[in-house]
């Protein structure tokens, strides 16, 4: 009787339980499954212009976040748009919200922009991040809270969190820009963390996997004795005002969620007590005229005057259109970046701000470096080392003056048939003795008069320097004359000169004298370009072979090393054929190109310890 009366009680608490959870579920778990992907795709498609989303790729977040915009449409579809894409660019795919361990949202059908960060081919094709997995990022994501206001959606492959909020405007490219651009501006190597006024060493990791990153690391020894230094890894997304971190950071006593940069080189937190910062900025109050003149449809002459005349400072000359998305700071850092560049080859402060900085006023013409009826900007500020050396940095506020070049004249037929690039091959060397193909870009400096030609020569200042090929419009020919100084290189001139063929070698013959002329093609896309001779000191006479650069002092000479694809002192030997490749509207100048009146390519103007008298030319 008594195990009777157990089994009876037991089965009834049995069903009063089963009753119970029929209380509390109302719908079967199929049923709930559906509710909760109907909830998850109204809340998706509930935001009017689209969501932010913080973006994690990889498993450990070793690239840190960045700001992907999605916008997802009742037919099916989705729209994406990222920071490493142009801001005006997006991309439609497809998308599904299913019901699995949860509302499962997938983009399941391929968003060049989108699955960026997921697919392998993006390694393969692009380089960047590893070969077989790209950046390793999501495509599926499990919906863990879904609302009108805020999405957390879990990755079902990283199992990293990505964060969805509402974006307040329906002008994406001005938008994303504006992240871009912040991010821009932010990106500063912070060096110590500081808690309630005690420093810590912090790591940034700016790069990696050919990518970048926004990751830092804090070397964090709590109070004590016995207290071991902690690693303590912060992979954080910029926002418009600074920094939100993937989960919240903690160090010590201290929790924080987000930062907020200030004074452009530290972030703080919203009562102060923490600080990541790099250097402080060296300021200067040194200012900048800039002035125009002998402005054409393809040329013009810039001078820059600052008040401060023993501070070193940067100029350029932009395409309007392509700053006109930058902010001021980020033109700065476009430049400054190209120096530290070459101070993490190891190269010397001086010697990097001689190549390529001023100091006092400067002036300089760009021939043939402009587009007819374009506007441009001519942007100058301050910079300097900072005290630890281990950077340049801006010093002041970038000044700006705005120019348009003029309208081109009309051109002659034959003269206009020379403009464009030319694949230009010569019938042997010095060194390999093999024809070099060489691609030249023939341009206009004085219409129907005067060409620049720039890739005529096989150095490294072959794409550096344009040389002057004066034109007749009698016979459609031009020439090139010998001897054509085009800068100064440590107390050196450098010179455009003929190279002319004595004793079974070359030597380099100065003086004033036509080196070579080019005739036109019947057909107007085919030509042939040939050496004169020359007659030097004691009359014997010399084939001219070819032209190329090389630094003059005196009766000695040096030369300059080859550019990518050539072999050293390689000079190419004439007669030459050529061949038209593209015509001037094809080959425009990029607009995406600044005008620097200083360029430098570090190694390869070091001059030769071989010297040679040069001769006169009748």
């Amino acid at each position: 009787m008594k195990k009777l009366l157990i089994f009876s009680l037991l089965s009834t608490l049995f069903v009063s339980c089963l009753m119970e959870d029929e209380d509390k579920f109302s719908q079967s778990a199929s049923e709930r499954l559906e509710t909760a992907v109907e909830e998850a795709t109204t809340a998706l498609q509930s935001a009017a212009n689209g969501w932010r989303m913080e973006l994690y790729p990889e498993g450990n977040r070793i690239y840190g976040g960045y700001n992907v915009f999605v916008k997802f449409n009742t037919d099916g579809t989705v729209v994406a748009s990222s920071e490493h894409f142009d801001p005006t660019q997006t991309a439609t795919s497809y998308y599904t919200v299913e019901g699995e361990s949860g509302a499962v949202l997938s983009f399941d059908t391929y968003n060049d922009i989108f699955h960026f960060y997921s697919s392998p081919s993006t390694g393969a094709e692009q380089g960047i991040g590893t070969a077989n997995g790209g950046l390793e990022g999501d495509s599926d994501f499990v919906v863990m809270e879904a609302s009108n206001e805020f999405i957390k959606l879990k990755g079902r492959k990283t199992n990293n969190y990505a964060y969805l909020y509402p974006l307040e405007t329906s002008d994406w490219a001005t938008e994303m820009q504006a992240y871009i651009n912040a991010a821009s501006d932010m990106e500063v190597n912070c060096k110590t963390c500081t808690v309630d006024g005690v420093e810590y060493p912090v790591t940034m990791r700016m790069s990696v996997n050919n990518f970048t990153a926004r990751v830092f690391t804090i070397a964090y020894t709590p109070e004590g004795e016995d207290a071991e230094t902690q690693e303590i890894t912060a992979p954080y997304v910029y926002t418009k005002t600074g920094l939100h971190f993937y989960e919240p950071l903690v160090i010590g006593n201290k929790t924080v969620t987000e930062m907020t940069f200030k004074e452009d080189y530290y972030f703080e937190n919203e009562d102060g007590s923490v600080r990541i910062s790099a250097a402080e900025p060296i300021r200067s109050n040194n200012q900048f005229t800039i002035d125009i003149s002998d402005l054409t449809y393809s040329s013009v002459t810039v001078s820059v005057t600052p008040t401060i005349d023993d501070e070193y400072y940067q100029w350029a000359v932009f395409p309007k259109s392509s700053i006109a998305t930058m902010s001021d700071k980020a033109i700065m850092r476009a430049l400054v970046d190209e120096l530290n560049s070459y101070l993490d080859l190891g190269l010397e402060p001086e010697i990097i701000l001689s190549a390529l900085a001023y100091m006092g006023p400067s002036e300089g013409t760009f021939e043939n470096q402009l587009s007819p009826e374009t506007e441009y900007v001519v942007a100058a500020f301050g910079i300097a080392l900072l005290e630890d050396g281990s950077a340049f940095t801006s010093t002041t506020d970038l000044f700006k003056e705005e120019f348009t070049s003029a309208e081109m004249p009309p051109l002659e037929e034959d003269y206009e048939a020379w403009l464009g690039t030319w694949e230009v091959t010569s019938t042997s060397s010095e060194v390999t003795k093999t024809p070099q193909t060489m691609n030249i870009t023939i341009d206009v400096k004085i219409p129907n008069k005067s060409f620049n030609i720039t890739g005529l020569g096989i150095t490294t200042l072959r794409n550096i320097y344009p040389i002057v090929a004066n034109y007749d419009s009698e016979t459609g020919m031009f020439s090139i004359a010998n001897g054509q100084k085009v800068g100064v290189t440590d107390g050196y001139d450098i010179t455009y000169i003929c190279l002319a063929r004595n004793n079974g070698s070359y030597t380099i013959v100065t003086g004033g004298y036509i080196g070579m002329d080019a005739k036109l093609g019947t057909d107007k896309t085919t030509a042939v370009m040939a050496g004169r001779s020359v007659t030097i000191t004691g009359g014997k006479t010399l084939p001219i072979i070819g032209m190329d650069f090389f630094a003059l002092k005196g009766s000695s000479f040096a030369r300059f090393y080859a550019d990518d694809g050539y072999t050293d002192f390689d000079y190419a030997s004439g007669p030459f054929t050529m061949r038209k490749v593209q015509t001037r509207a094809a080959v425009a100048q990029s607009e995406a190109t600044p005008l620097r009146l200083k360029t430098w390519k570090p190694g390869t103007s070091a001059h030769t310890s071989e010297v040679a008298t040069a001769v006169s030319a009748e």
